[in-house]
């Protein structure tokens, strides 16, 4: 095995923790999962076959690496920062510097010889991995470009006084906003310009979803501009 090229080109980071910068060799990144949609199977009387029911939900997968860690400062730094439980950002070498987010489930600490450690750990990884955030402002109808292979759920600080809606692809939001209402679409809520949940401040309409491609955003009435926070994500 050709552990000088590995340590190259194979690395992982654990929240600001790279194996690069602290010298650990990365044995094995584990086997990498595609994103599974969930869904149940429904029959009915005069259905031939199956109907397949989904609410575009995903299922996360399991991933197992093996480092080995021959610096005593290294490991210690290690074992401090990483325990079964943890939640971590990860970054693998083979997910073209995009990241994941997942819990710590499972860490095997193996001596090898002397102060070499082979260490396992497994990591339980939310279905999605992503890239961003991105900031971007809206000041008049425009057209954005979800880069990923899913949709992804923006927050909205939609500017302004006054009644007005917001308006992305066939989504329609009505608000009243009083300088400024943030829109948080993954937490399905809104808070105010004082950070406080003003869910009745949205007047009608569902929450906002940015579908894969061309998204058309606008806004109408007394609504003066719009922030998204977007993090692009694919499975």
């Amino acid at each position: 095995m050709d552990y000088c090229k590995e340590n190259i080109d194979v690395f992982i980071v654990l929240n600001d923790f790279n194996t690069r910068d602290e010298g650990i060799r990365v044995l094995e990144l584990g086997e990498k999962k595609p994103s599974s949609l969930k869904y149940t199977k429904s029959s009915a009387y005069g259905q031939d076959g199956y109907t397949k029911v989904s609410e575009d939900a995903y299922e996360g997968f399991e991933r197992t690496s093996r480092v080995l860690i021959s610096d005593v400062d290294s490991y210690n730094r290690f074992m401090d920062k990483f325990y079964v439980g943890k939640d971590v950002r990860v970054v693998y070498s083979d997910d073209n510097f995009k990241y994941r987010l997942g819990t710590i489930s499972k860490i095997e600490d193996d001596i090898i010889v002397g102060d070499n450690r082979e260490i396992t750990i497994t990591i339980d990884l939310q279905p999605f991995k992503y890239r961003g955030p991105d900031d971007i402002t809206i000041e008049n109808k425009k057209t954005i470009i979800n880069p990923g292979n899913v949709y992804t759920l923006p927050q909205i600080k939609v500017h302004g006084n006054g009644k007005g809606k917001v308006y992305i692809n066939n989504q329609t939001m009505e608000l009243d906003v009083d300088e400024h209402l943030i829109i948080d679409c993954k937490e399905i809520d809104v808070f105010d310009k004082n950070g406080l949940r003003a869910n009745s401040r949205r007047l009608s309409g569902n929450f906002f979803r940015l579908e894969p491609g061309e998204n058309i955003i606008n806004f109408d009435g007394a609504i003066s501009k719009l922030n998204l926070k977007v993090n692009w994500r694919w499975r």
